[in-house]
């Protein structure tokens, strides 16, 4: 299938795109709400500015993917990959993120008020002035991530492992 197939579909009323493979195209802007891409191979595809809300991506692999400003509030996004994309200034709140690998990627401003980050893997992610606000960072790992100017009011840090991460006032945190 390729990318304009998938927008005509979509247009119709399809809402199942289960393991669906697509690489280096263009879904900027779309609105693709509801979507189920639960196992799909989206590699190095533009989702900026994407409205993927209540989106299904389990298992997804989004590695690359091009997230800015993307809305996936109330997404579920359970054991997906997104290593190395870029969700700068993405909505996230009350998305489901557990499990999810997020090494290298970019959540600069992304809003993950009251999202699920159980036992997610953010190595070397930068978290710079997102807002982590009552989010459930239970079991996660933060090496090396960077939360400088983060709000973390009441966020849930059990079990997190955060060596050399950079806090929220800019302190370097040692285990």
């Amino acid at each position: 299938m390729n990318v304009e197939q998938l927008k005509q579909l979509y247009r119709a009323g399809q809402r199942d795109f289960a393991g669906l493979k697509l690489s280096n195209v263009d879904l900027s802007g779309e609105r693709l709400q509801g979507i189920n891409l639960r196992g799909a191979e989206l590699i190095l595809v533009n989702f900026s500015h994407t409205n993927l809300t209540e989106a299904n991506l389990q298992g997804a692999v989004l590695n690359g993917a091009d997230l800015i400003h993307a809305n996936l509030n109330h997404a579920n996004c359970s054991r997906a990959m997104f290593i190395g994309a870029n969700l700068s200034f993405a909505n996230l709140n009350q998305a489901v993120l557990m499990e999810v690998t997020l090494g290298g990627a970019n959540l600069t401003g992304a809003s993950l008020r009251q999202a699920n980050l159980r036992s997610c893997h953010l190595n070397g992610a930068s978290l710079a002035s997102s807002d982590l606000h009552q989010a459930d960072l239970s079991g996660a790992n933060l090496t090396d991530a960077d939360l400088t100017g983060a709000n973390m009011l009441t966020t849930v840090l059990s079990n997190v492992t955060m060596d050399r991460a950079v806090m929220p006032d800019g302190s370097l945190y040692r285990a």
